[in-house]
């Protein structure tokens, strides 16, 4: 092999946690996660789709004004709080973590929501996608991505 294009190996992590409709517990087991992850060496660690405010729970069922008023409420910009204190644990311990929330946006003629991924690392936030392929149940809350 030569020598220029040697393999450069990484370990890589996916977390499978509950996500709750409570922010400050979903923020807690994530720092958690990230500590535990950096132990082991994780240089990558994903977590799952709605992993700041939880998932849409009854999306599939029925429209539920409860729970769209809690999407609403607690979907947040990017850069945003929980994505900037997610970026700041990633950057203490030197790793890159993938995760899911409900980002709002300010459009001109109306707010919108999208069902998000962010991924941060030790330079901060790097990217984000919108979820495109939606459940017809998430349309009632999510606009897709393009």
């Amino acid at each position: 092999m030569d020598k220029d294009k040697a393999e450069k190996k990484f370990t890589i992590a996916a977390a499978a946690m509950q996500c709750r409709h409570d922010k400050s517990v979903n923020l807690e087991k994530i720092r958690e996660l990230i500590q535990e992850a950096a132990m082991s060496g994780v240089k990558l660690l994903t977590l799952p789709e709605g992993a700041i405010q939880g998932y849409v729970f009854h999306s599939d069922q029925c429209f539920d004004p409860e729970e769209s008023t809690y999407i609403w409420e607690q979907a947040e910009t990017v850069p945003g709080p929980s994505s900037l204190l997610i970026a700041d644990w990633a950057a203490q311990n030197e790793m890159y973590v993938a995760f899911g929330l409900w980002e709002r946006f300010n459009h001109p003629a109306t707010p919108i929501l999208r069902n998000s991924a962010v991924l941060v690392g030790p330079e901060g936030i790097i990217g984000k996608y919108h979820k495109i392929h939606q459940p017809t149940g998430e349309l009632h809350h999510y606009r897709p991505g393009k």
